[in-house]
């Protein structure tokens, strides 16, 4: 840096911090507040700097089916409905994300733990009856058919 001082070159600048989310947040106790989201936020964005900043207001309130969040993004509204408050933070993270983003592709989520059942092994062999059928199964061309028919006429009886 001294280096390039001394030559007369202009010093490279610092990249700028990514631009300040106004968020405005109104939930009750037992739902995610204004800090829960924007750390949810965190994980979706990352550290790379925004365009520009951003300018947003949420409200979870219940209603009859669970909970509704009211969300408004610079200004455009959205709405979103869930039986439990706990996942619109998470969503208004998402959608929040989106917004301010939509070139980002979220992080993919963890994988759920891949479980292997626990088989019970019996002794006995099955019987081949209970064998699955593997391999390719041959179809007979042997059938049975059955024709009747009624017929109707006039005959002589002898005495």
């Amino acid at each position: 840096m001294l280096a390039s001082l001394l030559q007369g070159e202009a010093p490279k600048q610092e990249p700028e911090l990514a631009p300040e989310l106004v968020l405005e947040w109104h939930a009750p106790p037992t739902c995610p507040d204004a800090e829960d989201v924007r750390t949810r936020l965190a994980t979706y964005l990352g550290d790379d700097a925004l365009p520009r900043s951003h300018r947003a207001s949420g409200t979870i309130s219940p209603d009859a089916t669970g909970w509704s969040l009211r969300l408004v993004i610079d200004g455009e509204l959205r709405e979103l409905h869930s039986p439990r408050c706990e996942t619109l933070g998470d969503a208004a993270a998402v959608v929040l994300s989106l917004a301010m983003d939509p070139e980002r592709v979220p992080p993919p989520e963890e994988p759920p733990p891949v479980v292997t059942p626990i088989v019970a092994r019996s002794a006995v062999a099955p019987s081949p009856a209970l064998r699955p059928i593997t391999g390719r199964v041959r179809r007979s061309r042997l059938g049975l058919r059955v024709d009747g028919g009624v017929s109707g006429g006039i005959a002589e009886v002898s005495t």
